[in-house]
């Protein structure tokens, strides 16, 4: 690093001092550097001489600079200043001590579904701002994604990529190499970028940051791009239910493909689905004063080093919920609001008159003194039946006063069934008893949160302080999405999702190669979810419609290829046109620049046979007045007549007769 650490401990326009080197790339060095004025830590990026020196470039980055000033939002890191040093340009920017997301990957890290899906949504959401804005990033990638120190990711380089462009000669050879692993295919074909090139970068940083792969990666930038035309994203089973939303990011044709706004909605109601992500194992850099002589002390501190793709995530299980339902790893684990075990209590038996504790007092004093209990000789016979038989009667009375007492005093049941939880627990209060959920399980007839059955069952007693014992229903059980819905007629998947007890909702996007009425895509496109969850259903329109192409001085063949090009039928049809040359396009219907053509149209295209000419008449031996009428008849007038005063006979032409002129030219008459 001895390029870069020769600039530490400078100070640019007597305001910024290099500190610590961060990065350094093709285009520029990177450094951590105080803000001697305001007294915080700011990012520099310092380009290299080559750059700055390009006066163009430089002016280009100012406006650039001064434009993203203007972004706002948590997740596009901020530009606070920019100016040239020494013949050195610089950005200030906003100081991100978390790292970037390259570095997370050359450590060998990935990212769960649940991590990516939160990471791309937080970025996505920061794009569709810029959209909104009329800013287009042009080359997101892992570099330019770094992270505050709690772990907030924030998209760099907001406008650099179009100054670069216009100093791309000057940029050191194989500088746009990496940029290229996460292109458009529209960058090559030529094609005029707009917002949803960022999209189909970040479905591929998305695809990389699970997968560990960048798809369509090849020895060179060319074949690179152009592997990605007309491609579909490979399938990739780790990206689990982000896998069908990637796919629509990343659709080769910008028109079919997602914008933004709508990838943030997607990743949205996926969110929503998964359990919360765990936190990155980024680290934080500290900032020190450099040292004498240039040489950087490495300090860093770890803040979060949690196991990724641990779907158990160190939590509790809940019991009650269905192992299914959890295992689907498309709902968050719950937690009940009642525990069964701090409300479980010990049930009497009505068919006891004693306890058995009373029972054995009183069997081992009978056994030991079975006559003196009641003051009698146990010698006696007499005494010992008369003993007997006043045991049974205590025996009996007591047992009607128990049976009396338990019936004054125990409460009846109430009935809880198909109830919800605080109407039960307020019913069972009501009647000086416990309420206890023993399970929870799912139910197809009773909606969640309402009880499915109870124990004991309604009209019994209890004695008053017992516990009534609930099953509460989870609703109905997860279904599966339908597979294989995906190039089937729109009709019938939304017959077999309404079957299965699915919501749907139907987008209607123009595909090139997908024929109309034929489904795309669903979301989502498999595994466990809620009874009743909706499911997007993306459905083709067919090709987009065309317009009509400017042909203006193309002949038949160039004009006819560039309409079939588009899907058009083109017809040709010839007509004279004293302004256009001969074989080259008069006009078309539609006209040149109609829109909305749909695909297969015919297309008239008049060619042009030149002028109409015509043939100047033989006059000689008529009379002049004859002359004249026979040239006007031809389409032609006479503007001069030459010959004696006295002449009555016409002799010749100028042009000659039967030369073939425009209608409406000059002839001179000449007459003797």
């Amino acid at each position: 690093m001895a390029i870069i650490d020769e600039h530490l401990g400078r100070v640019l326009s007597d305001r910024y001092r290099l500190m610590k080197p961060i990065a350094s790339g093709s285009s520029a060095h990177v450094y951590a550097a105080t803000d001697v004025t305001l007294k915080r830590t700011v990012a520099i990026k310092l380009l290299h001489p080559g750059l700055s020196g390009d006066k163009h470039f430089s002016k280009l980055l100012l406006q650039e600079a001064h434009a993203v000033a203007s972004l706002n939002h948590p997740n596009i890191v901020q530009v606070y200043d920019c100016g040239t040093d020494q013949g050195n340009s610089y950005l200030v920017l906003e100081y991100l001590s978390g790292g970037s997301l390259a570095a997370l990957f050359d450590s060998g890290s990935h990212l769960d579904v649940s991590q990516a899906c939160s990471l791309g949504l937080e970025l996505a959401r920061g794009l569709a701002y810029a959209h909104r804005r009329g800013f287009i990033h042009r080359d997101i990638k892992p570099a330019n994604i770094l992270f505050s120190e709690d772990q907030v990711p924030k998209i760099a380089d907001f406008g650099l990529a179009k100054a670069l462009a216009a100093a791309s000669t000057t940029e050191p050879l194989g500088g746009q190499l990496v940029t290229a692993r996460y292109a458009s295919p529209e960058q090559a074909e030529g094609i005029a970028l707009d917002a949803r090139s960022d999209v189909y970068s970040l479905a591929i940083v998305l695809y990389e940051a699970v997968t560990g792969k960048v798809p369509f990666l090849k020895d060179t930038t060319l074949a690179t791009l152009t592997a990605r035309v007309g491609a579909i994203l490979p399938r990739a089973n780790e990206l689990g239910p982000l896998m069908p939303i990637l796919a629509q990011a990343a659709i080769s044709e910008p028109l079919a493909r997602l914008d933004s706004a709508e990838l943030v909605k997607e990743l949205e109601i996926l969110k929503s689905y998964l359990k919360p992500a765990l936190p990155l194992p980024i680290r934080v850099a500290e900032i020190s004063s450099p040292p004498q002589e240039s040489k950087i002390a490495k300090s860093s501190k770890v803040v979060q080093t949690p196991q990724l793709k641990n779907d158990k995530g160190g939590r509790e299980r809940d019991d009650d919920l269905g192992d299914d339902l959890i295992a689907s790893g498309l709902i968050k684990e719950s937690r009940s609001g009642v525990n069964a075990k701090e409300h479980s209590s010990k049930t009497g038996k009505d068919a006891d008159f004693v306890s058995n504790a009373d029972k054995s007092d009183l069997s081992s004093a009978l056994a030991e003194e079975p006559f003196n209990v009641f003051g009698v000789d146990k010698k006696s016979g007499k005494g010992k039946f008369f003993a007997i038989t006043l045991v049974i009667l205590i025996l009996l009375a007591g047992g009607g006063f128990y049976a009396y007492g338990k019936l004054k005093y125990s409460q009846k049941v109430p009935s809880l069934v198909g109830v919800s939880y605080q109407r039960a627990k307020s019913l069972v209060l009501a009647n000086n008893l416990k309420l206890d959920i023993s399970h929870r399980r799912y139910s197809s007839i009773e909606p969640a949160g309402l009880v499915i059955s109870q124990s004991p069952a309604p009209g019994m007693r209890l004695e008053k302080g017992q516990v009534v014992k609930i099953i509460l229903s989870l609703g109905h059980a997860p279904v599966a999405v339908p597979l294989h819905l995906v190039g089937e007629k729109e009709a019938a998947v939304v017959a077999k999702l309404a079957g299965d007890g699915f919501k749907y909702t139907v987008i209607d996007k123009y595909q090139n190669k997908i024929p109309a009425g034929q489904v795309v895509s669903v979301i989502p496109s498999s595994g466990m979810v809620k009874f009743g969850s909706k499911i997007k259903i993306t459905e083709s329109k067919g090709p987009a419609p065309r317009t009509i192409p400017q042909l203006a001085g193309y002949d038949w063949a160039q004009a006819s290829l560039k309409l079939s090009k588009l899907g058009l039928s083109p017809v040709q049809v010839t007509s004279f046109s004293n302004t256009i040359t001969a074989g080259e396009v008069i006009s078309t219907s539609p006209a040149m620049g109609t829109k909305g053509i749909p695909v297969g149209s015919k297309v008239t295209v008049n060619i042009s046979k030149g002028p109409l000419l015509v043939a100047v008449p033989s006059v000689s031996g008529m009379t002049i007045k004859e002359a004249i009428t026979a040239i006007n008849n031809a389409g032609l007038q006479v503007t001069e007549q030459i010959g004696p005063p006295f002449a009555t006979t016409a002799s010749t032409t100028s042009p000659a007769p039967g030369a073939e002129v425009r209608p409406g030219t000059s002839i001179t008459l000449y007459v003797s």
